[in-house]
């Protein structure tokens, strides 16, 4: 700094060192002493799940194995305590450092799972690709509470009037119809034709979306005999964690050079995160 070698027995304080003060970095090379060319800014992990499905990532190299099995867990659903990532037949320890294992853009991880499994009440994520049967039920659930909302509309305003009844009628039957359409999509292209065992990576996940499914298909049909808001709110909720199943999660995140120390920790544990099923 200045022209002045900082010692590094020394603090910062004994060169008086001022707010934005510049310090000039220079790298000395020994003979005993080779360079060693610095690790990419970030290179692409490959993790291999045991149903053969491989999901992709981004990572820097000095991100810890943690962190790799949190992006794991947003991505499957599988506990971080439930993972065993393998690469070169050898265990990978949690923090531990992507560059401690000496690990090259490209690499494959394979997954295995400890005993006992702790995710019995999870749904795996991510596992289908769905994007219009997931818009179709979620206007099909919309139409179901809008026709409840006006079957008490009308219910309250009828008095008698036939013509009122008429449409109380019709809003009914929208209802029903569409239930029907719900549970149809459940029962005969869902469970039928998706939820198969070849394609979860274990015997609890496998249950849980079978469950997960037969949850919309009651709640469906409870909206079916009612006009109460509860049984649409019931069929809302097992929606929503159905479509977790049907819906890739992306998390996108930058740690570049200016973050600061207290960012450091929450850096540490968001990645940016490519998925890619394959």
């Amino acid at each position: 700094m200045g022209g002045v070698r900082l010692e590094k027995n020394s603090t910062i304080g004994d060169y008086h060192v001022n707010e934005g003060a510049v310090i000039e970095l220079r790298i000395q090379i020994g003979r005993d002493s080779p360079f060693v060319p610095p690790p990419p800014a970030t290179m692409k992990i490959h993790v291999k799940m045991l149903s053969g499905i491989t999901h992709s990532f981004v990572f820097g190299p000095l991100l810890t194995v943690s962190t790799i099995q949190n992006a794991i867990q947003l991505k499957t659903g599988v506990h971080p305590e439930d993972q065993l990532l393998i690469v070169g037949g050898r265990q990978m320890e949690g923090h531990r450092t992507l560059g401690f294992y000496q690990l090259k853009d490209g690499a494959t991880l394979q997954l295995e799972l400890r005993q006992p499994r702790r995710h019995r009440d999870s749904v795996p994520r991510g596992t289908f690709e769905e994007p219009a049967m997931v818009a179709e039920l979620k206007t099909r659930a919309t139409t179901i509470r809008k026709s409840m909302i006006k079957i008490n509309q009308l219910h309250k305003a009828a008095g008698g009037d036939l013509q009122d009844m008429t449409k109380l009628v019709q809003w009914m039957n929208r209802k029903e119809k569409h239930a029907n359409e719900i549970i149809k999509t459940m029962g005969e292209f869902c469970m039928c034709q998706r939820v198969e065992r070849r394609k979860f990576d274990d015997e609890d996940f496998y249950v849980a979306a079978f469950k997960a499914h037969h949850d919309v298909m009651h709640a469906a049909r409870e909206t079916k005999k009612s006009a109460d808001f509860a049984t649409a709110n019931t069929l809302d909720e097992d929606l929503k964690k159905l479509f977790a199943m049907y819906q890739v999660h992306q998390m996108k995140t930058s740690c570049d050079s200016n973050i600061s120390l207290t960012d450091l920790a929450s850096c540490q544990s968001s990645v940016l995160i490519c998925i890619r099923a394959t």
